[in-house]
């Protein structure tokens, strides 16, 4: 850019001030695709190799089920350990369900 606005009409280095611009702009590109595709095979294979069933049969994860107490005086929060999200969320309104978890691990369980 300073090599452009320095050229003072000179079409040579105007040509070669193009000329860095473009190749910058390829390198940035470059860079950015392959940080990118990176990220992407890096996340694919540590995903792919925990072993966990969340991703293809979520239904089937058991955790801890979280809920907060609630009214006043308020009552203590409820921590149950249950199979799947669908056994947590449809026996108590207003849970979290933590696949993968221990009660014990949940914040705010006793």
């Amino acid at each position: 850019g300073i090599l452009w606005m320095t050229a003072a009409g000179n079409d040579a280095r105007v040509a070669t001030a193009r000329r860095l611009i473009i190749a910058a702009i390829i390198g940035l590109i470059i860079v950015v695709s392959a940080y990118a595709i990176t990220t992407f095979i890096a996340d694919n294979l540590l995903a792919g190799s925990s072993g966990s069933t969340t991703a293809s049969n979520p239904a089937s994860t058991s955790g801890c089920c979280y809920v907060p107490g609630t009214g006043n005086p308020p009552t203590a929060p409820i921590c149950n350990s249950a199979d799947s999200e669908e056994a947590c969320t449809g026996t108590y309104a207003g849970a979290t369900f933590y696949p993968g978890q221990q009660c014990s691990a949940v914040a705010g369980c006793p």
